[in-house]
């Protein structure tokens, strides 16, 4: 039986002020993080690096804890080396059919000429997720 990782004890995270738009390499610990689809992409070709688009809606719980178990750990190192992308949904509605995409948290894999290689819905699986990301590498 697959683990659920939202069930094992994380708590949500607190957000509070301001969750505007960051400039890159601000605030996160990605070293290479943007806020909108064109610029991530425009980075992913400039800097030749694999781009992970992450799908959320900030208010909502589950979203909340995947993104606290990308800030840790393996997932930390793994998304350093690539282009990360932040959308919030709950803004910008239009990216979820952009994508074909129904429910958050959800991930596309982009490698580094730019080429979408994995659409993930509904992320719960961290562990496939890891794998997905280390094969792009």
């Amino acid at each position: 039986m697959k683990k659920n990782m939202f069930s094992e004890g994380m708590p949500p995270l607190n957000i509070s002020g301001n969750t505007g738009v960051a400039s890159p390499a601000s605030q996160k610990p990605y070293g290479n993080y943007y806020e909108t689809l064109d610029d991530g992409k425009k980075a992913i070709q400039d800097l030749n690096k694999p781009g992970f688009v992450y799908l959320t809606n900030p208010q909502d719980e589950d979203n909340q804890r995947v993104e606290r178990i990308l800030e840790l750990g393996e997932f930390r190192n793994v998304l350093s080396g690539m282009v990360f992308i932040k959308l919030d949904v709950d803004k910008n509605p239009k990216m979820l059919s952009h994508y074909g995409i129904h429910k958050t948290p959800s991930v596309i894999l982009y490698d580094s000429s730019g080429l979408m290689r994995k659409k993930i819905q509904s992320v719960s699986d961290m562990s496939y997720l890891l794998q997905e990301l280390k094969m792009l590498q």
